[in-house]
């Protein structure tokens, strides 16, 4: 990576106070990915910078340096910001909270990025955000290339069957008379939805939500999102997002 990258495309995904006027952010950049930098004097009363540097708003990144924490040297707004509330603000945070503990530093995700900004703008407005969501989960786990083969069963590789059911399982979907008795159940359509780019379909989304959520969680190693506090409520809320 070139020590200085000037006018990059970006989000703040997260900022957190670092030393006494400093900011440490993480960002998501078009052509670098994931990149943490420290914004020096950011929380300084007269810093121009604090206004700027907040998630949902597109931004112009330049930072410098060699390790893998840069220093950022400039920043302005390159659109609107989005505002969101309530339910909408928590789903923003979860996608931020998904690509910190998940993307790996400085590995460029152009499409990723693209997805990303698209959701944003769908979160801004009034749709469901359910079936954005599943989306949303369903592309990060393809770009980082961590998803199985969603069409196929595991063992035999013969072609996943939609009125067949399926253990869900680390390597993919599995016939579930190799796991025993016990085992959740998939079926076979909701993996045709996932392999079809398709987690949002009505008939199979609660699955594919089940799904995806479990290769998330595999990812994940553990670590506990705070957004997903923030999402939890009644039974059909939950159902939703």
């Amino acid at each position: 990576m070139s020590a200085r990258v000037a006018l990059q495309r970006g989000y703040v995904l997260h900022a957190r106070p670092y030393r006494e006027t400093s900011l440490l952010i993480d960002c998501l950049t078009l052509e670098s990915g994931r990149v943490s930098m420290i914004a020096k004097g950011a929380r300084s009363a007269k810093s121009q910078q604090r206004r700027v540097l907040q998630p949902f708003t597109p931004l112009l990144l330049s930072y410098m340096g060699y390790s893998e924490l840069r220093t950022m040297t400039a920043v302005e707004e390159a659109g609107s910001s989005r505002r969101l509330i309530g339910d909408r603000l928590a789903c923003g945070l979860y996608l931020n909270e998904l690509l910190i503990n998940l993307l790996p530093l400085e590995e460029g995700v152009e499409e990723l990025f693209a997805f990303y900004n698209s959701s944003l703008d769908e979160l801004a407005g009034d749709g469901a955000v359910g079936p954005l969501l599943r989306r949303f989960e369903l592309q990060l786990l393809e770009t980082m290339g961590v998803a199985p083969t969603w069409s196929r069963e595991r063992s035999s590789g013969d072609e996943i069957v939609a009125e067949q059911d399926y253990a869900l399982c680390a390597d993919g979907p599995i016939y579930p008379a190799l796991l025993g008795a016990g085992v959740a159940l998939i079926s076979g359509e909701a993996f045709l939805a996932l392999a079809a780019g398709e987690p949002d379909l009505p008939s199979t989304m609660s699955q594919c939500k089940r799904v995806l959520r479990y290769f998330i969680n595999l990812h994940l190693g553990g670590r506990e999102l705070k957004s997903r506090e923030l999402l939890r409520g009644p039974p059909s809320q939950k159902e939703n997002t």
